[in-house]
């Protein structure tokens, strides 16, 4: 026995190691996954400053070509003076000479040095176009870079902030392996001391047996054999050989005892190192990142209806328990030793009645009494016997019940881990579900931030093309002013060459005009097309958002469907494809609309200009024959035609202008699909929150239906354990009174030894007086009758407390089979209460899922929600100031055509800026001071005007329009947003930006 209780501890040690072992390996993996993702962002990291240094490299590079660019444009500018400087000194040689004959070579000289400056002017010019144009490709190129810089901190900011995130939630998740692995070791800690309290029980039960054998045997060989001296000899040699096997005994209990405190203490140290590489793993400092942003915590859940089960499964009840049942097992050992012990002292004190009674007939020779006390005295150790026996099956049966508890503490330690393995996947479920909702949202912003760039762009396209029109009808406008001036003053031959041009310029000007459509048209296009494909995206984004299974709940229950709404009667159901079709008709009768106001404006053209030609030949003839009259009407009907000429351009303008208008008509049908389309994603989205609301309301009703089932399946359970608690009462009630019994037995039994004993005594007397007084023989036959009876009188008692012995010993086993059965059925009813309690906490623990998981799909909506609400503020603030562009186009158009009008002098009369702001003269106060427009330079205390409102200064120059074409207005830094083509168009963007810049830098010193 001793042997397989060893076994089973160390087959139970085993098990508990090979656990723990199981812990620190999946410790270690996670410390090694940890490891793998920080690798993989340093990775990460390190590509996008490689991508970062490859973008500072590749700036250099166009920096180094820039500075070469420009020196080489410096050399060409000095070979152009030097040049210029040589031309010079030969021209004043030859004006020196006087004689035209010589100098005939020195101009030629002149003439190549001329030609040679003219040269290096013209490649200093290109030299500065390339300057420019490698500045500009530069500025675009650092532009891009610092996008894919930003692009790169803000993906570093994501990983860095989900790093973080996972990083907490593996911290969680180890807590609560720590948790569990704290209860597994309180459980095992249960466990073990059941155990130890086993073995010790058992060795004890063990120990007195053989004790009680070693007793019995010493009893049966004494009284049979040894009657005098020898007796007590071989009892004390008895009793020296069992005190040596009981000394052996706990010998091999301290050795059991000791492999036991072993195997703990190796047990103890597989989980110190385990715990060690746990806390290191978690003690690993984190890649440095940037602090994430503060998270508001999230509302706690409701908490759930507290257990009403008379056993929660928590680790300090299991302490508890554990620790009452140890008390128990204590208590029902010391009574087990006690009973022993009361029986050894019953026996013994039997054995040596018998043996006086055995030498009292010895000494007087009545042999059938010393017959009849062997007798006696092998009946009382049979009785000994009899009640070791029982002594150490009771024995037996608290070893076995120490077993079947520490059977229940394990499968307790197994229920706990698999409830923490189980815990661990549900988080980790959550968290790739949380993943995967981040990654959606992510994609979804990209969709949008992609549309309103393209959006962006399409804009741009559009009002550059209207500026592009715009220039082409000013400049038509001054082809026709020219054309005008020359049929007013040059009437003869250079009339028809300057028709041809103004008809070459016209043709160039339609051409360029209808390229410029068709670029307007492939933009529309273009943005259609993203339109287009926005929905599309749009439209499979709202299919699969309502095609998304929910995540897997408790089934609910059955709910009747909602009334379907009424079906729209509109004849135009609001559809990505519907829109498609509409904006592709639309789209096609614009071209054809567009291509038949073409052809028109193509054939007027063709007859003005055939008009015009026969003009010119009625102008020739009339001339050559000196009909000066003829020549007049000609020259009127030159006039008329090109008038009618002019007319018919402005008509074409209209067109275009109309084009564009409807051009931009279709941009905001596109703009309204588009806001349509997002509305019926919002509204899909909402179905679909509403669906999941429902679902989950339906989950969580069936979880309240199936607790309440549960609760009255442990209502029934308790019914029937009060139902066991009563009849285990009732056994009680019936073993109290077998007790009394039994008691009342035992006092008899008291008695008739008492009655023994005093018969012993007289029986004592009798022979000293017999020995003393032999001549009182009558009285010593009255003192042997007397003893006679009272011999038979203690067989009669013998006899009767031996059948109340047996009477006690029946009713005992009946009262054990009881208790056993009640036992039996208790632990049935607390094994049910406990399978209904987990089941109720399986409940729980899904209904709490689900209401997490309606809650993450809510907070997904409210994302996206949020997404479109912020894609719409911004088209609605990119409108807005495309709504005051065109604004200050407008102004600035009116503005135009009323300076236009004016005379140079009138011009600086009105001392009016482009935005109607009325200038204010001032002189300058120090020394290179710039004028706004043409950038010169003036010396302190030179006149200037300036416009406070749009902070910029003219010159006089400037201001009275002798350095512009159009008269009379310039550019401010206020309308830095508008087209390139409503700006000053005698200076680029780039000089623009630096004169902005120089007036900044200006205004801020001098505290203006």
């Amino acid at each position: 026995d001793d042997d397989a209780l060893a076994a089973e501890a160390a087959e139970a040690a085993k098990r508990v190691q090979e656990e723990e072992e199981g812990h620190a390996r999946e410790a270690a993996e996670a410390a090694q996954r940890a490891n793998e993702e920080l690798n993989r962002q340093a990775l990460e990291a390190t590509e996008a400053a490689v991508a970062a240094e490859t973008a500072r490299k590749a700036r250099d590079e166009e920096e180094q070509q820039a500075a070469e660019t420009n020196a080489a444009a410096t050399a060409a500018e000095a070979a152009a003076a030097a040049a210029a400087v040589e031309a010079a000194a030969a021209m004043a040689a030859a004006a020196d000479a006087g004689e035209s004959s010589e100098s005939t070579p020195l101009q030629e000289v002149a003439a190549a040095a001329q030609q040679h400056a003219r040269e290096a002017e013209e490649v200093a010019q290109k030299a500065r176009e390339e300057q420019e144009r490698h500045a500009h490709e530069a500025a675009e190129a650092a532009e891009v870079a610092q996008k894919a810089q930003e692009e790169n901190e803000l993906q570093a900011r994501e990983l860095a902030e989900a790093a973080e995130a996972e990083w907490a939630a593996r911290e969680e998740q180890e807590r609560q392996a720590h948790e569990a692995a704290e209860a597994a070791e309180a459980a095992r800690r249960a466990q073990e001391e059941a155990a130890q309290q086993a073995l010790e029980a058992a060795g004890a039960a063990e120990a007195a047996r053989k004790a009680q054998e070693d007793q019995e045997r010493e009893a049966a060989v004494a009284v049979a054999h040894e009657v005098h001296e020898r007796e007590a000899r071989e009892a004390a040699e008895a009793a020296e050989a069992a005190q040596k096997a009981r000394q052996e005994q706990e010998q091999e209990a301290a050795e059991a005892a000791a492999a036991l405190e072993a195997a703990r203490k190796a047990q103890e140290e597989q989980e110190r190192e385990a715990s060690e590489a746990a806390t290191a793993a978690r003690a690993t400092p984190p890649r440095p990142v940037t602090p994430p942003r503060p998270v508001t915590p999230s509302t706690p859940s409701t908490p759930s209806t507290p257990s009403t089960s008379r056993y929660p499964v928590t680790p300090q009840r299991r302490a508890s328990d554990a620790q009452k049942a140890k008390k128990e097992q204590d208590r029902q050992a010391a009574a087990a030793v006690e009973a022993v012990a009361a029986a050894e002292a019953k026996a013994l004190w039997a054995v040596a009645t018998a043996s006086a009674i055995v030498k009292l007939a010895t000494l007087d020779g009545d042999q059938s009494l010393a017959g009849e006390g062997v007798a006696a005295a092998q009946q009382l150790a049979r009785e000994a016997e009899e009640a070791a026996h029982k002594a150490r099956e009771e024995q037996e049966r608290q070893a076995h019940e120490a077993a079947e508890a520490a059977e229940a503490a394990r499968k307790a330690q197994e229920e706990s881990e698999l409830q923490a393995r189980e815990l661990a996947e549900a988080a980790e479920a959550e968290w790739a579900a949380r993943e995967e909702e981040e990654r959606e949202a992510h994609e979804a912003a990209e969709a949008a931030e992609a549309a309103r760039r393209a959006q962006e762009e399409a804009a741009q396209q559009a009002l550059e093309a209207a500026g592009a029109a715009e220039a082409a009808r000013k400049a038509q406008e001054d082809q026709e002013r020219e054309a005008a001036v020359a049929v007013a003053h040059e009437v003869h031959e250079r009339e028809a060459r300057e028709a041809a041009e103004a008809a070459e310029a016209a043709q160039k000007a339609r051409q360029e005009q209808e390229q410029e459509a068709a670029e307007a048209a492939a933009a529309l296009e273009a943005a259609r097309k993203a339109q287009e494909e926005q929905e599309r995206e749009a439209s499979e984004a709202a299919t699969a958002a309502r095609a998304t299974p929910p995540r897997p709940v408790t089934p609910p229950r059955p709910v009747t469907p909602s009334t379907p709404s009424t079906p729209s009667t509109s004849r135009y159901p609001v559809t990505p494809q519907r829109r498609a079709s509409d904006a592709q008709k639309a789209k096609k009768e614009q071209d054809r609309q567009a291509a038949a106001a073409v052809e028109a404006v193509a054939a007027a053209e063709a007859k003005a200009l055939w008009a015009v030609a026969t003009a010119s030949a009625i102008v020739k003839l009339a001339t050559l024959d000196g009909d000066q009259s003829l020549a007049g009407e000609g020259v009127a009907a030159a006039q008329k035609l090109k008038l009618e000429l002019q007319k018919l351009k402005l008509q074409k303008l209209l067109k275009l202008h109309e084009a564009a208008e409807a051009a931009e008509a279709a941009l905001r049908a596109q703009e309204e699909a588009a806001k349509q389309a997002r509305e019926a994603a919002e509204a899909a989205q909402r179905v679909q929150e509403e669906e999941e609301e429902r679902e989950a309301l339906a989950a969580a009703e069936a979880a309240r239906n199936a607790q309440e089932d549960q609760e009255r399946e442990v209502a029934a359970t308790a019914a029937a354990a009060e139902a066991a608690r009563q009849a285990q009462e009732a056994h009680g009630r019936e073993s109290r009174e077998a007790a009394e019994a039994g008691e009342a037995a035992q006092r008899a039994q008291e008695e008739a030894a008492q009655q023994a004993r005093e018969a012993a005594e007289v029986a004592e007397a009798a022979r000293k007086a017999q020995e003393e007084h032999e001549r009182e023989a009558a009285e010593a036959a009255a003192a042997a009758e007397a003893a006679e009876n009272a011999h038979r009188a203690h067989e009669e008692q013998e006899s009767q407390a031996l059948e109340a012995a047996d009477a006690a010993e029946a009713a005992k086993g009946v009262q054990e089979d009881e208790e056993r059965q009640a036992g039996e059925a208790g632990e049935a009813a607390r094994k049910a209460e406990e399978e209904v309690v987990r089941a109720a906490r399986e409940a729980e623990e899904a209904a709490e899922n689900a209401r997490k998981a309606r809650e993450n799909s809510l907070q997904q909506a409210r994302d996206a929600a949020e997404a479109a609400e912020a894609a719409e503020e911004a088209r609605k603030a990119q409108a807005e100031e495309d709504r005051k562009a065109e604004e200050a186009a407008a102004i600035v158009e009116k503005a135009q055509q009323v300076l236009s009008q004016l005379s140079p002098e009138e011009a600086v009369q009105s001392r009016r800026c482009l935005l109607n702001h009325e200038l204010f003269p001032f002189n300058t106060s120090e020394d290179g001071f710039l004028c706004s427009h043409c950038d010169r330079e003036f010396p302190a205390n030179t006149k200037l005007w300036g416009c406070r409102p749009c902070d910029y200064d003219l010159c006089e120059d400037c201001l009275a329009g002798r350095r512009v074409r159009t008269v009379g207005w310039v550019a401010c830094p206020r309308m830095m947003r508008l087209p390139i083509q409503m700006q000053d168009l005698s200076h680029p963007r780039s000089s623009l930006q630096r004169r902005l810049t120089w007036r900044r830098r200006m205004a801020a010193s001098s505290g203006r």
